[in-house]
C-alpha cells in the first residue's frame, strides 16, 4: 500500500525539545521535535495503553566514573507517566528491550515550514 504524505502542524506550533500531541487522520501521533528534525510515532505506550504524550522527555544516563554520569540521546527519550517505560523518539524502540518491544514510528518531512507525517 502506498503511503500518504499528510500535514501534521506548522513548524512553529512545536517549540523545539518539547514533544506535543496531534491527530493525523485516524491516528493519535506524539510529536517530538530537535532542531529541525521531528520524529513521530503512536501515542500509545506498548505496555498498558497510556498516552505517552502525557509523561516527560528525558534523555538516558550511564555511568562513567563513580559520582559520574553521562546524558545521551537528551531530549529525545519519552518516559510513560504510568510505569516509566522509555522511548526512543527516533525509531520507537523501549529502551529495556529494543529488538522486540517498540511504539509504531513514522516517517516526516519537514518542509515550508510544515511538518508532514507520512501514513
Amino acid at each position: 500500500m502506498k503511503k500518504k504524505k499528510i500535514a501534521a502542524l506548522d513548524l512553529d506550533q512545536i517549540p523545539d525539545g518539547t514533544m506535543q500531541a496531534v491527530r493525523v487522520g485516524r491516528r493519535n501521533l506524539l510529536m517530538v521535535r530537535q532542531g529541525h528534525q521531528v520524529y513521530a510515532l503512536r501515542n500509545i505506550c506498548a505496555h498498558q495503553g497510556a498516552r505517552i504524550s502525557d509523561g516527560v522527555l528525558t534523555c538516558t544516563r550511564r555511568g562513567g566514573h563513580v559520582g559520574e554520569y553521562v546524558e545521551e540521546k537528551a531530549g529525545r527519550i519519552i518516559r510513560c507517566p504510568w510505569h516509566n517505560w522509555e522511548y526512543d523518539a527516533v525509531d520507537g524502540s523501549a529502551l529495556h528491550d529494543p529488538k522486540h518491544t517498540r511504539v509504531a514510528s513514522y516517517q516526516t518531512v519537514v518542509e515550508d515550514g510544515k511538518v508532514w507525517v507520512m501514513v
